[in-house]
């Protein structure tokens, strides 16, 4: 739910010494970009709607597909895009995970025809699903010698029979084939990644955000970073995406920081200290600071862990990536969708300038996607409705 402008918001140029809702971020500012989009932001937002068009840069919450990405989050579309030579055209990864709040609250990513898709909130099966075991197994390469076997002999039965068929009976073969083979692709990169897999993720929870888990996030945060940028570093996928949470009165709670408010134990979720008028929720030290400090501080976390990985030309991972860290609102209590802060962290390899402080003036969020596709070079100049876009962020490309 958006920052505290005066806490977040620098002047536009070179970048120095940061803003105090942005001091964790320090050690990396000669790789950030900050943005300030003054005017236009998510169309028809209204702050926590816009929460499910932030990726998708459709118009309204009634918009159907339309325009490049046909609906899709930009993330889904990049992997489609540049993803075929991975074992993982995407990955869905998220924490603190509620979706009973309704989809324009709680969806974040979308696949084509602006179908709804649900991250995935638990380490664990996400560990499972990248390295085809259970977190307690020890040996990752074993799984795949039956499948592997299986497959080839199923490709070797199909092949023999499409010599025998003819017309509509061998196209339906050729689709299954093809399947096989993609199958095939999969557990082969399962067998021939060469990089460390990461520690097993310990942490035990539905992982659903759910009363008594929240005590957990920031462990279920880490864990899922990790498996991210292990996930990226073997390449096993080139585009991932990171839900954090949701909006409204679904959003998180923050009990490991010890921010109750009035329910308990569990504690009261950001909306509860977003939009009460409380003076002291927006104090310095506040609950709204703490709050916003804290995802500074997870974001910080992932860049260390970027930064820490040497990629195959030598350089750090980070510099070879580009993070996207967005929000549906400037300010919460406002439901301002229009005066978008933005950080965007990585020059990947190269295709970025980074180091500078933007304000943007009456620029949709569609903008900031359709500058996205030109740095993984499946460039397009609008993205989601094109009756929001003027191109990309000329600005940040080198």
């Amino acid at each position: 739910m958006g920052t505290i402008k005066d806490l977040w918001v620098h002047a536009p140029g070179p970048l120095g010494t940061l803003a105090p809702l942005l001091a964790p971020l320090q050690p990396y500012v000669t790789d950030l970009n900050l943005i300030l989009n003054d005017g236009g932001g998510i169309n028809d937002g209204g702050g926590h709607p816009a929460w499910g068009r932030m990726l998708t840069g459709l118009a309204n919450e009634g918009s159907g597909p339309i325009g490049p990405g046909n609906g899709a989050s930009i993330d889904q579309y990049l992997g489609k895009m540049v993803g075929a030579a991975t074992r993982f055209p995407v990955l869905e990864f998220g924490a603190a995970l509620d979706y009973a709040d309704g989809e324009e609250f709680c969806r974040l990513v979308y696949a084509d025809g602006n179908n709804s898709m649900t991250a995935e909130g638990d380490p664990k099966k996400m560990f499972e699903r990248m390295y085809g075991m259970p977190p307690s197994s020890a040996e990752p390469q074993k799984p795949l010698v039956g499948p592997k076997a299986t497959v080839d002999h199923l490709a070797a039965e199909i092949s023999s029979l499409q010599t025998r068929l003819s017309g509509e009976e061998r196209t339906k073969l050729d689709v299954h084939l093809s399947g096989l083979r993609d199958l095939e692709k999969q557990i082969a990169g399962l067998a021939s990644q060469n990089c460390a897999r990461p520690t097993a993720p310990t942490t035990n929870c539905g992982c659903t955000g759910s009363m008594g888990e929240y005590q957990l996030v920031p462990q279920q945060v880490k864990e899922q970073m990790d498996l991210m940028v292990n996930a990226l570093a073997c390449d096993m996928t080139r585009v991932a995406s990171f839900q954090l949470g949701q909006e409204g009165n679904g959003s998180m709670r923050f009990p490991f920081l010890g921010l109750l408010g009035d329910e308990g134990e569990r504690g009261a979720n950001m909306h509860y200290y977003s939009h009460a008028d409380r003076p002291d929720d927006y104090a310095n030290g506040g609950p709204m600071h703490q709050i916003h400090l804290w995802h500074a501080e997870q974001f910080a976390y992932l860049l260390s862990r970027l930064a820490s990985v040497i990629d195959t030309d030598g350089k750090r991972l980070l510099d070879n990536t580009l993070v996207l860290w967005t929000t549906p609102m400037g300010e919460g209590r406002g439901h301002d969708s229009e005066r978008l802060p933005l950080v965007t962290a990585g020059s990947a390899g190269g295709a970025v300038r980074v180091g500078q402080s933007y304000v943007t003036k009456d620029r949709y969020i569609n903008d900031v996607l359709s500058t996205l596709t030109h740095v993984m070079e499946a460039p397009v100049d609008t993205y989601g409705d094109p009756g929001l876009s003027k191109g990309p962020l000329t600005e940040l490309l080198a």
